[in-house]
């Protein structure tokens, strides 16, 4: 989700007159547009490993990264409606798989991913993982 983001943009309007500096006003009912995949990328925004590296130790830091930086299902009152249920969802799906396999990924696997008109794709049509079966009580 952060470094392909499922929609690239998230676009609003102004509900009012905004001043963001002295010398800035935003008008109300302009159009503001947040790109997902720059604020997700920029190593500036991540400051405990390179943000242009797959790292997923990085979610095991306090401060992982700059708060506003990482938002995948949009922010606040008009983030996405199934926001938390992708969530509890993943975490089901990775609980059951976890349980039940060992996974590695490919060796020399590069993410290398694919802008496809609207959101991104691994630009080698997947991610090559391996699974093992655990054996457990039930299994043997």
């Amino acid at each position: 989700l952060r470094m392909a983001p499922p929609a690239p943009l998230v676009a609003r309007l102004t509900s009012k007159d905004m001043q963001l500096s002295p010398d800035l006003t935003l008008p109300k009912n302009m159009p503001v547009w947040f790109p997902c995949e720059y604020l997700q990328m920029k190593d500036e925004y991540w400051p405990c490993f390179s943000a242009q590296k797959f790292n997923p130790n990085r979610w095991k830091s306090k401060n992982p990264f700059t708060p506003g930086a990482y938002f995948p299902f949009s922010a606040g009152p008009r983030d996405c409606i199934g926001k938390n249920f992708a969530h509890l969802e993943a975490l089901a799906c990775l609980a059951f798989l976890i349980k039940r396999y060992d996974f590695a990924v490919g060796d020399g696997y590069e993410f290398k991913p694919l802008f496809n008109g609207f959101g991104y794709r691994p630009s080698d049509g997947g991610v090559k993982v391996g699974m093992r079966l655990i054996p457990t009580l039930r299994s043997r």
